[in-house]
């Protein structure tokens, strides 16, 4: 009887232990699909997460930068607007603009190191997202979120040069036998740099270059110091940022000589003769055509804007100075010399000028040019150009520019 009843109890026997494997088996899968879903959806809400965070990084700067241009009069909705618009940028579609992304905006923020300082903004992003295959284990949705706060402080660098590597004539910045020292101010050059004299010098505290090397001899550059080349572009601060001008009509040719302009005035040229002074007077000037300078003449102004709009442009003659100081307040804050994207005239200084400008030269499809004896000594010139070329001469580039309590270019920096 034992030996016969044997097959029937290892069978029940082997049916229990199936039983046990297929619910162990049932277990695993799930442990198993626990960690895909870790593993799948966590890198994708990483990944998200990582694009709501440039996001808010770019909305919380754009929204920084209005409240140092417009800090009495920035308001709530427009801090948003402008954060939208960057989010939107980023590729999320924002809530106010009949979206479903998240974008919250602080000023002060609410936690942090900032939350006593109007200065700073603060914004957070956030979207819920689906998940692939944490459906499993009831998780439908997650929400990553990236918080970013930015604020003013004195910018690094105070030169920085647009044109992108294609080709090298003219080079994005170009140095010729001149010594240009600017120990406390880094500079940022958006194509190619080349030396055109072996006693071509740069001292900076930085230089970065978006070109893969030098173009001049080896001789050339050699004097240029540690450059990172390969850097990527500058980041052009005041891009969308300018107020826009005017409507300009029924401009006629500015005087001669005397005080001219400010008060959004608007000139259709002007041509400073022998020995002449011209002083601009507090205000926005605009011009439509060409400013010219005979020899010795110079250009004055404090708290003054010269807008070069479409048709305008800058030539000098022998040993000229132009000497501005821009405004401390105002759509035009810390701007002395604008030139829109939409002119792309040079401006040229030639022959012993004197460029004594505090505050920043913005003229961001204009090559620039200084020739033959270059002469600068104030503490404030800035510059976002097209192109640089300084061939001959002597000067300093300084972003201490304490009267705008700190540097007008790239004011606007991540804080947390």
């Amino acid at each position: 009887m034992s030996i016969s009843n044997r097959p029937s109890r290892d069978k029940r026997r082997f049916q229990s232990e199936s039983g046990s494997i297929l619910i162990l088996s049932a277990l695993v899968m799930v442990g198993l699909l626990g960690v895909v879903a870790l593993a799948v959806d966590g890198s994708f809400m990483y990944s998200e997460r990582n694009r709501m965070g440039a996001a808010a990084d770019e909305a919380a700067k754009s929204g920084a930068f209005e409240v140092f241009r417009h800090l009495s009069t920035i308001t709530q909705a427009q801090l948003e607007a402008h954060a939208d618009h960057e989010v939107l940028a980023h590729g999320f579609n924002p809530v106010r603009l009949g979206g479903d992304t998240v974008v919250e905006v602080n000023r002060p923020p609410l936690s942090g190191l900032h939350t006593s300082e109007n200065t700073y903004v603060e914004v957070y992003v956030s979207r819920p997202t689906n998940t692939f295959f944490g459906r499993v284990l009831g998780w439908t949705s997650l929400t990553p979120k990236a918080r970013a706060v930015a604020g003013q402080s004195s910018s690094q660098s105070c030169v920085q040069t647009l044109k992108p590597p294609l080709g090298t004539s003219p080079a994005s910045l170009s140095i010729g036998n001149t010594d240009l020292t600017m120990p406390n101010c880094n500079v940022q050059v958006g194509g190619n740099i080349e030396g055109t004299n072996n006693n071509a010098t740069i001292t900076s505290g930085g230089l970065s270059v978006s070109a893969s090397s030098c173009t001049g001899t080896s001789n050339q550059c050699d004097g240029f110091g540690n450059v990172a080349y390969r850097a990527p572009p500058p980041y052009d601060q005041f891009t969308g940022q300018m107020p826009a001008i005017p409507a300009l009509s029924g401009c006629t040719a500015a005087p001669t000589s005397g005080a001219i302009g400010g008060a959004e005035t608007c000139y259709s040229g002007l041509a400073i003769g022998n020995n002449g002074t011209v002083t601009l007077n507090a205000g926005t000037t605009y011009f439509t055509g060409p400013i010219t300078f005979g020899n010795n003449a110079n250009l004055l102004g404090t708290g003054v804007t010269l807008v070069l709009a479409n048709g305008s442009s800058i030539t000098t003659g022998n040993s000229s100075q132009v000497a501005l100081s821009a405004p401390t307040s105002g759509p035009y804050n810390g701007i002395a010399i604008y030139q829109p994207s939409t002119n792309s005239n040079p401006m040229n200084f030639q022959n012993h000028p004197v460029f004594n400008v505090n505050g920043a030269v913005y003229a961001p499809a204009s090559d620039v040019s200084f020739r033959n004896g270059y002469d600068s000594t104030s503490d404030c010139v800035l510059m976002v150009v097209y192109t640089l070329n300084i061939d001959n001469g002597n000067g300093q580039f300084n972003n201490a520019c304490l009267r705008y309590s700190g540097s007008p270019l790239m004011t606007v920096s991540l804080a947390e």
